[in-house]
């Protein structure tokens, strides 16, 4: 018996599973083994002859635990599992969206836009809160490409070219400084938004 990652794997052959109160105890030849409780596990794995009792599978049932069952070479036998949730008429909707092109394009088209639009605030903040002057200009033009882009994006027919014009509007998304590390991190840190473009300079050791 192992639990990893919130998973009982159960490998002694013979051991019974049962339910006691909001545990789950363990018996190999009528000697308790383990017991442990059931808000901590999300799957229970058999391996072999493992006998479970009914109430412990009504328990995994309604809780929504899934409980494996393999052969002793860790082959798939089955699985139970408890009633599933979600609504039948909202999965119709994504597999019928998936299958229209145009609803597929729409939903990349708002994906992108927001991606777009946020990284235009990110930069608009740093060139607010820079003080050197060639990074504020920087900062400024590549925020007006991406309010180009967005306009694109508004426009485009395709999904291949939604993805064209979210590559191009990435590479006014690069470092003031030159380097290939991303100019939105630089301009939310904390201690020094533009740290990377004076480490440039020489001015700031760099330690990251």
């Amino acid at each position: 018996m192992k639990t990893l990652l919130n998973t009982l794997y159960v490998t002694t052959e013979r051991s019974y599973l049962h339910l006691d109160h909001d545990t789950i105890r363990m018996e190999v030849t009528k000697q308790k083994v383990m017991q442990m409780p059931l808000l901590h596990l999300g799957a229970i794995v058999c391996f072999g002859d493992i006998l479970l009792s009914p109430a412990l599978l009504h328990r995994c049932a309604e809780d929504g635990r899934s409980v494996v069952l393999l052969d002793r070479n860790g082959r798939f036998k089955g699985r139970l599992e408890g009633p599933t949730s979600g609504n039948v008429l909202v999965r119709r909707a994504q597999h019928l969206a998936h299958s229209d092109e145009a609803q597929t394009r729409e939903i990349a088209r708002r994906c992108i836009a927001g991606k777009l639009q946020n990284s235009r605030q990110v930069l608009l903040r740093g060139a607010r809160e820079t003080e050197v002057e060639s990074e504020k200009h920087q900062l400024s033009v590549a925020a007006v490409a991406l309010q180009r882009a967005l306009e694109q994006v508004e426009h485009c027919g395709t999904i291949e070219a939604l993805r064209g014009y979210e590559g191009d509007a990435a590479r006014h998304v690069g470092c003031p400084a030159g380097r290939r590390q991303r100019c939105l991190k630089c301009a939310t840190r904390r201690q020094s938004r533009w740290q990377c473009a004076r480490q440039e300079r020489g001015e700031v050791e760099d330690r990251r």
